[in-house]
């Protein structure tokens, strides 16, 4: 990805004091971009929904709907920019739980992410409980720069931006708690609260006397809290709504509306929009099918597909789910 190698260069050149060089101290590690084309599509409503492997990502109190074994395999190129890989595992365990594991991986060398979790639900009568333990560890600045890749600067600019490249490591853990309502079954309510306990122990090293490294040092990732409700108005459609209120005063309020109706048995048609109540223009839209193939004794095959539009860059994510 030579566009973020390109963009760690310009900073570590741009910018005169040392403090300002830290690259290691970046707060946007492990953006939680949304994880699952389906609930990308609904706008990123998803917490009072949640019915199949990918409640491990939003609410892990779903995993105890699961029905079926479900393997679901996930592609997303962020903004045109970051590469994002993810598995999802459901495994039902008897009529009214479950268990689910996830794998995000992110990034080239540059900066490289990957998260691990595990998850359990649990149903008691129409409540649902789940909770979800993360391992999380990154690596950046590994990557070899080529001076000649950027020509558009000084040499004695980009050699500088060599010199005081600063490299180092990251591990921590999340953990994650939810609960799901559901008094009937075309009707649920649904809340999560993700990093609820978040960790994450950075080391750095490198650059010059002008960029010094931080070192080794710990900080927290932000903490999301989210309601979500469902409501099935028949048999082939379904509206969600989630709300998350703004947990530090640097994140806004969040809206999140979508809407799925089946077509034919088969296809499934999404949409959904996600507002952040802040004054600005920085709203997603996000159009998405389904593809749902198969038979309840030789297993179900789902293709997923979504395209979400916003002002900085539009994002594509695939989703591809089979159940046995």
């Amino acid at each position: 990805m030579k566009r973020l190698a390109l963009i760690i260069l310009m900073t570590s050149m741009g910018i005169s004091s040392s403090k300002g060089q830290e690259l290691s101290g970046h707060a946007a590690a492990f953006v939680d971009v949304g994880f699952g084309a389906r609930a990308v599509a609904l706008g990123a409503a998803y917490v009072g929904l949640s019915d199949d492997a990918h409640a491990i990502f939003w609410n892990p109190s779903g995993l105890a709907r699961l029905k079926a074994y479900e393997v679901t395999l996930g592609y997303l190129d962020h903004l045109g920019l970051f590469p994002y890989q993810h598995l999802a595992l459901g495994v039902p365990l008897g009529a009214n739980q479950g268990l689910g594991l996830g794998i995000i991986s992110s990034g080239d060398d540059a900066l490289r992410e990957l998260t691990v979790q595990g998850g359990y639900g649990r149903a008691v009568g129409p409540l649902l409980m789940g909770a979800t333990l993360k391992y999380r560890t990154a690596s950046f600045g590994k990557n070899a720069l080529n001076a000649d890749d950027y020509a558009v600067f000084e040499p004695s600019e980009v050699q500088t931006g060599l010199d005081n490249q600063v490299s180092g490591t990251a591990s921590g853990i999340g953990f994650d708690v939810g609960l799901l309502y559901r008094p009937r079954p075309s009707v649920g309510f649904g809340v999560a609260f993700r990093d609820a306990l978040a960790p994450l122990s950075w080391s750095s090293s490198g650059g010059l006397a002008e960029v010094t490294a931080r070192g080794t040092y710990s900080e927290s990732l932000p903490a999301t809290l989210s309601f979500g409700t469902v409501y099935h108005p028949s048999r082939h459609a379904m509206i969600s709504v989630d709300y998350s209120p703004a947990m530090t005063t640097d994140i806004a309020d969040r809206l999140a509306v979508g809407a799925e109706i089946e077509v034919f048995s088969v296809l499934l048609l999404r949409g959904g929009t996600l507002q952040l109540v802040n004054g600005d223009s920085d709203e997603r839209y996000a159009v998405g099918f389904g593809l749902d193939v198969g038979a309840a004794d030789m297993g179900r095959i789902r293709a997923d597909y979504t395209y979400t539009m916003q002002k900085l860059a539009n994002t594509q994510q695939f989703s591809l789910s089979l159940s046995f």
